[in-house]
């Protein structure tokens, strides 16, 4: 039985209202808000995010794969899943691929997992994240947000059956984004949204029905993607599905993330969805995807994590729409200088910057980061074991730096005592200023630092707990 073993998401804590997008070009403002990635974020950080959520407390459930998915990779010529392996702390041997391309990429990578797990890889970690720039002003602006969404693929002890699956491909233009274009472009949304959406979920969703013999009645929860909060209504109505059935999009609390958004739905349905129900998971772009799925015993196991409802609740406002602007690198700003780099130091330093590993003294057991010859405690000389530090701590001391350039200020810098030893010295992000302290317990987020030397350089940052984590 191949299925879904665990699942997670990610969803920044910056939230972008309507009314502001609406006060800054003079508009009548929308109702609702959408997620925005931090200035040092990308859709690596957010997939890291949302594979941290899915792996927690799976200790032996260590993927064979790990396949990403997005439009807007951090690199065009370099592979971003052998950064999430890596980050994650996974080790070889493990498969990676990207997927790209396509809004439709996370379903996509999702078929590939499955197939994986059917030819005998063990255990399939699918992220998907998508951070995609609208055009200050246009008409895709107020749509489009940011987040992330990660499901592990496995043959054993699945939360929930994938029982079928059914695809269609369709070369149909309706929103695209050349090599060349900064920004995302899209045809007349009424024939997009007649010639391409209806069509093709329609023709998907009746495809697998006849292929299951299943019908509408059969569903407690349809999953149908979608870019605005009304088209998959009409689409549900159509194919005999009650109101009551439909997921919300979440496009009103979150906006359209692109090749992370079906997932993204999907968490939400398995939040709340019951042992034995049926769900059915339809995602276009380019085609279409369509899922049948079938919850199991083992899915309230999985409800201690970090639900996508937390992270929901926990949010900023982004204002003023100026900052947002800063956000996305559209306001020329201080330039500063990026730190010194290089790809052999990157390579060097991998396992201590990007695996997060320290050392623990074999002669006193005393945890230290970075990595040393010398034991800071009894002094014993390269006598040290390689660890994986803990990813959570305790504010042990702070200072607040309110001159040092940067898109979102201050600039606060911690030292982090870590569960299970050690004290890093770290920045803080996604923080209340005023409500820094001594004591608070903070968890470790990976966030894009500089680009010294042409690539992006990532480390660890701190921020307070957010949803319950």
């Amino acid at each position: 039985m191949v299925g879904i073993k665990s699942y997670g998401a990610y969803i920044p804590i910056y939230r972008l209202k309507q009314e502001t997008i609406g006060q800054a070009w003079g508009r009548p403002p929308r109702q609702g808000e959408k997620a925005v990635a931090n200035f040092d974020e990308d859709s690596l950080t957010m997939a890291t995010e949302s594979s941290i959520n899915c792996l927690a407390g799976l200790d032996q459930a260590r993927p064979g794969g790990v396949f990403f998915a997005s439009t807007t990779a951090p690199y065009k010529e370099k592979q971003t899943s052998s950064i999430l392996a890596a980050a994650l702390d996974l080790s070889n041997p493990i498969r990676s691929a990207d997927f790209g391309g396509s809004l439709r990429s996370g379903t996509i990578a999702l078929r590939a997992a499955i197939d994986a797990v059917k030819g005998g890889l063990k255990n399939v970690l699918v992220g998907a994240a998508d951070s995609r720039l609208a055009e200050p002003g246009g008409d895709q602006e107020p749509q489009i947000g940011d987040a992330a969404a990660s499901l592990l693929i496995g043959d054993s002890d699945v939360a929930v059956e994938i029982e079928d699956a059914f695809t269609i491909c369709d070369d149909f233009l309706d929103t695209w984004r050349k090599a060349s274009d900064i920004y995302v472009l899209a045809s007349d949304s009424r024939f997009s949204q007649s010639r391409g959406y209806m069509r093709n979920m329609e023709e998907a969703v009746k495809g697998l029905l006849q292929q299951t013999d299943l019908r509408p009645g059969d569903f407690a929860k349809a999953i149908f993607q979608s870019a605005d909060a009304r088209g998959h209504l009409a689409l549900a109505k159509k194919l005999g599905f009650e109101a009551s059935q439909v997921q919300d999009p979440l496009v009103g609390s979150v906006g359209y993330c692109g090749a992370a958004h079906a997932l993204l739905m999907l968490v939400a349905a398995l939040d709340e969805a019951r042992p034995g129900e049926r769900l059915l998971l339809v995602n276009y772009g380019d085609g279409c995807d369509a899922f049948v799925l079938r919850a199991t015993e083992k899915l309230g196991q999985l409800r201690a994590r970090r639900s996508l409802k937390a992270y929901l609740g926990d949010s900023k406002s982004l204002t003023p729409y100026q900052k947002y602007l800063k956000f996305r690198g559209l306001v020329v700003g201080e330039k500063g200088h990026d730190p010194f780099s290089s790809p052999i130091m990157y390579w060097r330093e991998q396992n201590q910057y990007l695996r997060l590993h320290g050392v623990r003294c074999r002669s006193c057991g005393r945890v230290q980061y970075p990595m040393v010859r010398v034991c800071r405690g009894c002094r014993a000389k390269d006598n040290f074991d390689e660890i994986s530090m803990s990813r959570k701590g305790q504010v042990f001391s702070f200072e607040i730096d309110h001159y040092f350039p940067t898109p979102d200020p201050p600039t606060v810098m911690a030292e982090v005592d870590m569960e299970g030893g050690g004290r890093i010295l770290l920045q803080m992000t996604d923080l209340d200023v005023a409500k820094v302290q001594v004591g608070m317990s903070v968890e470790l987020a990976l966030r894009s630092m500089h680009h010294g030397a042409k690539f992006i350089n990532y480390y660890w940052k701190c921020r307070p707990i957010r949803g319950g984590g």
